[in-house]
């Protein structure tokens, strides 16, 4: 039995990593008396360097890793970056995919190191070389060869064979550099190339060999990775996709170019449509060529398309990750996806601000209050100017306003819309703009004009002991909900603040939607007790998940006799069907993965008459557990 040894080292150059590495297991080996015993290196990584000299670093380190195969057991390297020391994060891939990018190339280019390593001999001009048999298991000196130019290894895994180069000279001339790779019969040689910066490239090309071997040619520019991994072409069954955008960040409103290649990499044609996936469903997204199918693309050929995306909004907290995705099929066989390795793309706005409600109800006469709250996103200060724009021009003025926020600083504005006696009821879009540098960035609310009454008196039911779903969570808990039909929630960032809110006139105790929290009562039949009293209506804010619901409401009077309604509450995400009225509507719904733009959820506000003559004391809601009550008031 192995008796191995467990480190970790940070900030070494690798060559001192390596010397390091020797010493321990030198070390090791003299104090128990064990020849065979090997290191398990758990972490080593190097957080003083970034970008080039990183991904440079990378590559000498793993292939000094490689030539100490007799001393190691292994290598782990965290792969998500939330892994820190200190203030720095280190790992190959983000929660959403992407990935780190000078460190998740080097480690791609080495994939297909599996297997037994093959003798390789380089002759003084550097271009010479052989590749030798299968090596014996303890010949671990041809792991890999080096030159003053090249760092070279081969392994063979069964009928597949991985080649890695790395050019690791400082001058601009290529190398060019023939493999004579053991290989017989038909077979897919996929190329990977790694440069200093940005990410790596594929190519396939399909050969066939006759005689054994094949000769693969590379041209390898000076700190350039490339791997050649051949194999049948029976066993190629995959695609490659890429996608490239022209700009990783720009201001909202400013277009970018997205680029997806489609390499066949599989050893048969292919057939499908590509697609670009990962932005907000509601940004303009322009197809510049002339399709987004792929016919019959034969092995080795690349398909290329062209978008212009428009990004619409601003991505605060963190990047979106977009990624290509292609759904495609080859003849006989049934179809397959792929995607591309996500790419992170942020667009930028001065201010960050959110508008409540973004859905208003206004009666002809009166007013409402919007309440804006902005915050400075830029590492300066920001100034200029917030204009609403009132949609008709007899309902008063542009309300306008200097704003001027320090770095990090957060506002409120509080702005009365008032309506005009003569206003026509109709749903009116009200814009929000925050102009920088004479550049709006725009938010818009919808303002409803509707006859209704105002100042009557209503009684608020306190439903918080009755809670027992949560359907509304935050973008920092996607899957903060309980009890709510599925795996979709309402975002939070739309609701009021809890406490006393006021829809068409009407009061209501609108619940606590923090994470965590109870907010909804689902209807399984219950009887909840009412304030005494006589009244003329209920109100319910009320929605209903995975379909429109409706069943008998019974209520109940001081005098002992019943009443059986009717609560009809439409699916959450589909226009009302029995005339509720939408007071909460947000631009998309959760799901666990994060926002979901393929709907519009909401809240209804659903009335039902009272028998003003008699006192009520209770209702019994229906059983119908994916129709769920928000919050309650008795009108007068």
């Amino acid at each position: 039995m192995e008796l191995p040894q467990i480190t970790h080292l940070y900030n070494d150059p690798a060559e001192m990593l390596m010397g390091k590495l020797d010493g321990l297991v030198d070390y090791a080996r003299r104090v128990t008396g064990r020849d065979d015993l090997r290191m398990m290196l758990t972490e080593a990584d190097h957080f003083q360097i970034a970008g080039a000299e990183k991904r440079h670093y990378l590559f000498e380190r793993q292939f000094g890793l490689l030539e100490r195969a007799d001393i190691l057991l292994g290598f782990h390297h965290f792969c998500l970056p939330y892994f820190t020391e200190g203030d720095r994060t280190f790992g190959l891939i983000h929660r959403d995919g992407a990935v780190l990018d000078y460190n998740y190339w080097p480690y791609w280019l080495m994939r297909d190191l599996r297997g037994t390593f093959l003798p390789v001999e380089v002759a003084a001009n550097q271009r010479d070389i052989t590749v030798g048999p299968l090596a014996a298991a303890a010949d671990v000196e041809n792991v890999v060869t080096r030159t003053d130019r090249l760092w070279i290894t081969v392994a063979q895994d069964g009928d597949v064979v991985n080649a890695v180069v790395y050019n690791h000279g400082s001058t601009s001339e290529a190398v060019d550099v023939t493999l004579p790779v053991p290989f017989a019969g038909e077979g897919m040689a996929i190329i990977s190339t790694v440069g200093p910066v940005g990410p790596g490239k594929v190519e396939a090309v399909p050969f066939a060999s006759e005689t054994g071997t094949f000769q693969v040619s590379l041209a390898v520019n000076a700190r350039n990775g490339r791997a050649v991994t051949l194999l049948p072409l029976a066993e190629a069954t995959e695609v490659w996709l890429e996608m490239e955008l022209s700009k990783a960040s720009v201001l909202v409103g400013q277009p970018v170019e997205v680029t997806v290649r489609i390499v066949n990499t599989s050893g048969v044609e292919q057939s499908g449509t590509a697609f670009v996936v990962g932005a907000p469903t509601d940004w303009p997204m322009e197809l510049l060529v002339e399709s987004n199918r792929f016919t019959e693309l034969k092995p080795g050929e690349v398909a290329e398309f062209l978008w212009r995306m428009t990004p619409t909004g601003a991505s605060y907290d963190e990047p979106f990750a977009l990624y290509g995705f292609a759904q495609h099929r080859s003849p006989g066989t049934r179809s397959a996806r792929a995607h591309s390795i996500p790419v992170h793309f942020s667009s930028q706005a001065p201010v960050r601000f959110d508008v409540l409600p973004n859905l208003i109800y206004v009666t002809p006469g009166a007013g409402g209050t919007l309440e804006i709250t902005v915050q400075n996103t830029f590492p300066d200060q920001v100034t200029g100017e917030l204009v609403v724009h009132v949609p008709e021009e007899d309902w008063g003025q542009l309300v306008e306003t200097v704003y001027s926020l320090d770095v990090g600083e957060t506002k409120v504005y509080e702005v009365e819309l008032v309506v005009s006696e003569d206003a026509e009821e109709g749903s009116y879009p009200l814009q929000i703009d925050f102009i920088y540098n004479g550049v709006p960035f725009s938010s818009t609310v919808e303002l409803v004009v509707k006859e209704f009454a105002v100042g009557r008196e209503g009684t608020v039911v306190y439903l918080s002991g009755y809670f027992d779903a949560d359907g509304f969570s935050s973008e920092d808990d996607f899957d903060d909900l309980l009890n709510f039909g599925g795996p979709f929630s309402l975002p939070a960032a739309f609701a009021p603040k809890p406490g006393r809110v006021e829809y068409l006139g009407r009061p209501f105790l609108f619940p606590n939607v923090a994470d965590g929290e109870l907010n909804m009562v689902r209807a399984l039949g219950q009887t909840i007790p009412l304030p005494e009293g006589s009244y003329s209506e209920m109100a319910f804010l009320a929605t209903a998940v995975n379909n429109s619901w409706r069943g008998p409401l019974v209520v109940t009077y001081a005098d002992g006799s019943q009443e059986n309604l009717e609560l009809a509450v439409t699916d959450w995400c589909q226009e009302p069907r029995w005339g509720e009225i939408p007071v909460y509507r947000a631009p998309y719904r959760h799901a666990f993965g994060g926002r979901l733009y393929d709907a519009k959820p909401q809240i209804f506000l659903v009335t039902l008459p009272l028998n003003p003559d008699l006192e009520v004391t209770s209702i019994t809601l229906p059983y119908l557990p994916e129709l769920l009550v928000v919050a309650l008031t008795l009108m007068r």
